[in-house]
């Protein structure tokens, strides 16, 4: 209830904490008397509220309402918000616990705060240690703890010992750089770039030989090759390997029945005496009668065969293929022999005119028989051995009829 003196009822007056009124019944003056109403000098120095207890607090119900104790040791203000009381202020002198209940703001005159510290030495300062997931204080064992670092370049998250030394930092931020430690010494980096590089070059390994990565895909390897132990050629389904990787000379363990070409073998060297028990020339058999200009492509075949009656005198042109020539195919001092078959009919046509690389040459014949006519009703076997020297091509010939 309120009582009213002069113009002034204690239901008007106000609490230093959140500005709200108070209902009191009594309170003190400046001079401690007791009142149930104050006076205009007691608003010179403040007003002190008179104690009350828990107990005789009435039931909550009424909002808007504030009640005051100290008898459970300390100063507490409550808030009566319709259907409860809430404690909105504690003050206690003498006990370093604070237990409040609600929305809490902390601040100091010094502009720090500490957690668990007394002299806290930045505006927020947070000390616990960590034992076994709880939050401990202890400072003995093997309790580990967590702290937050930075400097004007470094930001870090330090694990620590008991004795709050930075023994098992996991993570720190470096300007643009993360840095990742294990045991107080950083091992990796994740750079500014997106790199991730060990802390020292050729120090730290991917994986174990216990425990191995599953999978790396990357788009180009580089290294000596000499980790590769167990690198089966199988498994290399694509790439090219240049030719300077193979040895000048192949190693004893290259026999002939483990040397197979297998597709194109377009150039095999073998430098001195060489046996063969047998070799399998590519034959080319086509349906086609001579006549006009016939390119002889040396590289797609040994020996070629016309099947059809020739129906006119025909130019033979030597050459390596449509797009090679046979000048860049063969060095100076190199001979290659080929075979031209022909079938004749009734008619006896024959090669009138030769040609290597497209320019005219003049044929040397066996026994110095030039041919100026054919065969007829036959199969007329053209054999040319091509020389090649630094004054130009020389070409050999020679004809025999199978009929």
């Amino acid at each position: 209830m309120a009582t009213t003196v002069g113009q002034h009822s204690v239901a008007s007056f106000t609490s230093p904490i959140n500005n709200d009124p108070l209902n009191a019944d009594v309170v003190r003056g400046n001079d401690n008397t007791l009142r149930s109403a104050y006076v205009d000098h007691d608003a010179d120095t403040g007003i002190h509220l008179q104690s009350s207890t828990l107990a005789s607090r009435p039931a909550a119900g009424t909002a808007g309402r504030k009640w005051m104790t100290t008898d459970t040791g300390s100063i507490k203000v409550w808030y009566d918000n319709g259907s409860t009381w809430e404690e909105i202020s504690y003050v206690a002198p003498t006990t370093s616990t604070l237990t409040v209940t609600g929305d809490t703001r902390l601040a100091t005159t010094s502009g720090n705060v500490g957690v668990g510290t007394a002299s806290p030495a930045a505006s927020a300062k947070m000390h616990t240690v960590v034992a076994d997931g709880t939050y401990s204080v202890a400072a003995s064992g093997t309790t580990k703890g967590i702290r937050l670092e930075h400097n004007a370049t470094d930001a870090r998250v330090v694990g620590v010992d008991n004795t709050l030394v930075g023994s098992y930092q996991p993570l720190g931020l470096d300007g643009s750089k993360l840095n990742v430690y294990t045991g107080n010494t950083q091992r990796w980096e994740v750079q500014a770039s997106g790199h991730i590089v060990p802390a020292a070059t050729n120090t730290y390994d991917l994986g174990t030989a216990g425990t191995t990565v599953r999978n790396g895909y990357f788009a180009n390897v580089s290294g000596n090759g000499s980790g590769l132990t167990a690198l089966n050629a199988s498994n290399l389904a694509s790439g090219t390997i240049p030719d300077a990787r193979f040895p000048a000379t192949l190693p004893a363990a290259v026999t002939a029945s483990s040397l197979t070409s297998v597709g194109s073998l377009t150039a095999l060297t073998v430098a001195g005496t060489t046996t063969l028990q047998q070799a399998l020339e590519k034959v080319t058999v086509s349906a086609t009668a001579a006549t006009g200009t016939i390119n002889y492509d040396a590289l797609t075949q040994a020996v070629l065969y016309y099947t059809t009656n020739a129906t006119a005198n025909w130019t033979v042109n030597f050459r390596g293929n449509a797009g090679t020539a046979l000048s860049s195919v063969m060095a100076n001092g190199q001979a290659l022999t080929v075979v031209f078959l022909v079938t004749t009919g009734a008619t006896p046509y024959y090669a009138s005119a030769h040609q290597v690389d497209g320019s005219s040459i003049t044929p040397k014949w066996l026994n110095n028989a030039a041919v100026a006519a054919g065969n007829a009703n036959s199969i007329e076997a053209y054999t040319y051995t091509i020389i090649k020297t630094a004054a130009g091509f020389t070409l050999l010939a020679a004809r025999s009829q199978f009929a």
